[in-house]
């Protein structure tokens, strides 16, 4: 999913995107959220 960040940003002028289950644990409202997917994203996204 973090590979598509860089380019959905590029085409799509947002401000805000929502991940949901995308940066938790096993993509699980169940579990926590994953901090190095925090990472990953905001090194995509600078």
């Amino acid at each position: 999913m973090a590979s598509n960040i860089a380019s959905f940003v590029e085409s799509v002028p947002v401000k805000e995107i929502h991940f949901g289950t995308g940066v938790r644990h096993e993509f699980s409202y169940e579990h926590e959220i994953d901090p190095a997917k925090i990472q990953e994203i905001r090194r995509i996204v600078g």
